[in-house]
């Protein structure tokens, strides 16, 4: 079965607060008060990470409403316990349950404590890149990728590109830029200047885009599988015929783009986030 993660609110003692017994779950024992509902600044979280039945082998994560949302006040888990939404939660112990893995839930917790991205292997990294898409942290997404990349380049058996990004920072210096057919993958080309370059028929395969300015770019059928956008400019960008397949957009500006074409409808998106509507004015943004 696979981990689930569930977590409860526990209020610091405040002159409002009404005490409640101890309780008991497996091998956790736990002793709670609740406080005003408005007091969400003072709010502490008490998470167990659990896997099968009867939290028998569970493991608990104790962190602040402050942690979950100053480092990333846009996420899933700053929304979850801002106030502003009600959160279901179980009536007998004052648990909120996320239906996720909470394997990797300690590194998330640490990276909003400090902001590090943890060593890890290329598969665990691949996982907790899952969990940081689900709760919405683009920095943390951001920064994996970052790692990753650099990985990359470092190996130079496992790059198969043809250009590194300091080629392609030379080449974007001049006035009309074109890649048109070059083999690009895995590059880590985030915060870049390339609007109006030509991708054209390009293998951009796990190209990290994230933060660059994309402004009327053409990738008139290249083959992005696998690529971050998350934050990215695509404003008037032309997608015709490309391949998408697995691609992040998350963020994205897409204002304008066009996005005809049989595998564009392939992109994966987040889980919808009230604050983020990113594909308006697209064009034909579900092929």
């Amino acid at each position: 079965m696979c981990d689930c993660m569930f977590w409860r609110i526990w209020t610091r003692l405040s002159s409002s607060s009404s005490f409640l017994p101890s309780f008991s779950f497996g091998s956790a024992s736990v002793e709670y008060c609740v406080g005003p509902a408005s007091d969400w600044n003072l709010r502490r979280l008490i998470m167990y990470c659990v896997r099968g039945a009867l939290f028998r082998g569970g493991k608990k994560f104790s962190t602040t409403v402050d942690t979950l949302s100053q480092r990333e006040p846009d996420s899933m888990l700053a929304a979850m316990f801002s106030g502003r939404h009600v959160v279901c939660r179980d009536p007998d112990t004052g648990y909120v349950f996320v239906d996720r893995d909470g394997k990797h839930f300690r590194h998330i917790l640490n990276w909003l404590r400090d902001g590090v991205i943890p060593t890890l292997s290329d598969s665990d990294y691949s996982q907790l890149l899952r969990e940081a898409e689900y709760y919405q942290l683009l920095g943390l997404m951001d920064g994996i990728h970052s790692v990753v990349s650099k990985k990359r380049e470092e190996d130079k058996d496992e790059l198969d590109s043809e250009l590194t990004r300091t080629d392609i920072i030379k080449c974007i210096q001049s006035e009309k830029v074109r890649f048109r057919g070059v083999n690009l993958a895995g590059l880590d080309l985030s915060k870049l200047d390339l609007s109006y370059v030509d991708f054209s028929y390009a293998c951009l395969k796990n190209v990290f885009f994230s933060r660059a300015n994309l402004h009327c770019a053409k990738f008139r059928d290249v083959d992005a599988e696998g690529s971050i956008f998350h934050n990215a400019t695509l404003r008037e960008c032309e997608f015709t015929g490309a391949n998408l397949h697995g691609a992040l957009l998350a963020g994205a500006n897409l204002q304008s783009a066009n996005l005809q074409g049989p595998a564009s409808s392939q992109f994966h998106a987040l889980p919808c986030h009230p604050l983020i509507d990113n594909t308006e004015d697209c064009t034909d943004c579900t092929g």
